[in-house]
């Protein structure tokens, strides 16, 4: 199990053991907002510089992309093929797979305005549900840029 704090990094409990991950880890941040796992095993931590993953031998690295290093990240999210997808504080959304930014959209530019959640679909790994700053709920897909959104 993988726990985020506020202002303490991470820590990962796996048979009864305990192991802390911050600063003196490589952790770039110690303010954690959201963690998940992606298609290959590795997981992936939002912190408000970025996202850092930890490989299957809990060594830690970043995702380098100027887009999103050094970005506050307020949440990621699991889609159905596994490729990670998360929103900038700024209301940015973004898809990783691999550990690779694979698209990056800024809510203005797509007509949602300021995203602040994003809900991946269960049965699409292109789509994905987005919540903006003023309460609106999109419908989109990253097959298509979010072209075609639909508000609900």
């Amino acid at each position: 199990m993988w726990a985020g704090t506020n202002d303490n990094g991470v820590v990962c409990l796996h048979n009864g053991d305990s192991r802390h991950y911050s600063y003196k880890e490589g952790l770039g941040s110690t303010s954690v907002n959201a963690i998940t796992e992606d298609e290959n095993g590795n997981i992936l931590v939002a912190t408000k510089q970025g996202v850092y993953y930890f490989d299957e031998n809990s060594n830690i690295s970043f995702i380098s992309d100027s887009q999103i290093k050094n970005t506050y990240i307020s949440k990621l999210a699991r889609c159905a093929d596994g490729t990670v997808c998360g929103v900038t504080k700024s209301g940015a959304v973004f898809r990783i797979k691999n550990l690779r930014l694979t698209d990056y959209y800024n809510g203005e530019d797509i007509g949602a305005g300021e995203v602040k959640a994003i809900m991946p679909s269960a049965g699409n790994p292109d789509e994905a549900w987005l919540g903006s700053n003023d309460g609106a709920v999109f419908r989109g897909s990253f097959a298509d840029s979010f072209a075609n959104m639909e508000i609900s």
